[in-house]
């Protein structure tokens, strides 16, 4: 059986048609394997890794991560202070 890692499943020709007939675009780098290459962005490519990473250090912080709090708007004001502490530079 055949394992599928991350790079398999974003760069499938079937997963990038629904998106382009749904008006988006395929963000993530193509294969170096493929058979037939793809265009990409590199500068949307770039954004989205530093989004991708501010989510990663989002998730550091426990609070966060595990989810504590019951309620909706809690989690959201959480969510909101790691915001302006990691946009402030001070964590």
């Amino acid at each position: 059986m055949k394992r599928y890692d991350a790079n398999d499943a974003n760069d499938a020709n079937a997963i990038i048609s629904v998106l382009g007939d749904a008006g988006g675009m395929a963000v993530t780098l193509p294969k170096k394997n493929r058979i037939e290459n793809r265009e990409y962005d590199k500068r949307l490519y770039k954004l989205r890794y530093l989004v991708e990473n501010e989510f990663l250090r989002m998730k550091e912080w426990r609070g966060s991560a595990a989810r504590y709090v019951k309620n909706a708007s809690s989690f959201i004001a959480i969510v909101h202070r790691r915001s302006m502490l990691m946009w402030a530079k001070l964590i």
